[in-house]
């Protein structure tokens, strides 16, 4: 996988496919731009703060996503 940022070491290049948001956590899907896909579990509040959503590319540093719908 290419791409690694040498300044953002902990940053996977990849494409957000799902969010699913309940009270106790969110729950995040990833497709990682050589193929794999990646599921994370983050707090609701994380999710709101990186402005998560589904179909964002990934963002550079410091710029945010879409929405985050919430799920009950």
């Amino acid at each position: 996988m290419g791409g690694h940022d040498p300044e953002h070491p902990n940053q996977l290049p990849g494409t957000v496919t799902e969010v699913h948001a309940g009270e106790a956590r969110a729950t995040v899907a990833v497709r990682l731009d050589g193929g794999p896909r990646l599921l994370a579990v983050i707090t609701p509040e994380a999710a709101e703060q990186l402005r998560l959503g589904p179909r964002q590319p990934r963002a550079r540093p410091g710029e945010g996503h879409g929405g985050v719908p919430r799920h009950p």
